[in-house]
């Protein structure tokens, strides 16, 4: 998975020791990023854009939706379709117990 880091820049003041000069400042954007559970919504949280498998599988142990990585059937994550949704399906054996 590519890391899409969206950046933009802002013109800055800085004084330091009554003396100012002008710059510019790039910021990361945040997005939002909804993780689905078992095709259905589940919970939208800001991120900044890279490693989406990884945070939404540590959000599910962080829940208590997972325990062990061996509890996800598949993460599924399409960057061209839409990079700011991520599927998760549970094995049977997790699905059972949440």
């Amino acid at each position: 998975m590519s890391i899409r880091r969206k950046t933009k820049s802002y013109r800055a003041f800085r004084s330091k020791k009554g003396i100012g000069e002008t710059g510019s400042l790039e910021f990361i954007g945040e997005e939002p990023l909804l993780i689905g559970i078992e095709d259905k919504p589940y919970s939208v949280v800001m991120r900044t854009p890279g490693e989406e498998v990884f945070h939404a599988a540590g959000f599910c142990l962080g829940e208590g939706i997972v325990d062990f990585p061996d509890d996800f059937k598949t993460i599924a994550y399409d960057e061209d379709l839409d990079p700011n949704v991520i599927d998760i399906q549970l094995k049977f054996e997790r699905r059972k117990k949440i």
